[in-house]
């Protein structure tokens, strides 16, 4: 289990858990550095704060029942928003889970920016 935690917390790509209300209840160190916040910044935001598409939670909740129907992987191109106020294109890949009868989404996050340059 310690590897695990110590493998993820460590992956090159941006992950983070959220639960049905939105709140980021997990972070890596990579999404931190995405992202520009700090582990403890991100743990007291919401997922809509930091999804450049998902500004209110009118829109996070539309988003929540799609996640929840649909396939138990979802991937999608979006943006997302760094604490300087700048948007970025990313990848997503949304994991919804229900484990226990607790409902999260782990979701990984990769910087396109490079990739849509070079299209």
């Amino acid at each position: 289990m310690r590897l695990t935690q110590f493998a993820v917390d460590r992956a090159g790509e941006g992950i983070f858990w959220f639960g049905a209300d939105g709140r980021i209840i997990y972070a890596n160190q990579e999404i931190c550095t995405l992202l520009g916040y700090t582990r403890d910044q991100l743990l007291s935001m919401h997922v809509y704060e930091v999804g450049g598409e998902l500004p209110d939670p009118g829109k996070w909740e539309e988003l929540w029942a799609e996640i929840r129907q649909g396939p138990a992987t979802k991937t999608s191109e979006t943006t997302a928003r760094a604490h300087d106020g700048r948007t970025f294109p990313v990848e997503v890949a949304a994991n919804y889970l229900n484990f226990n009868g607790r409902e999260v989404v782990c979701s990984y996050l990769r910087d396109i920016t490079q990739r849509d340059r070079k299209s």
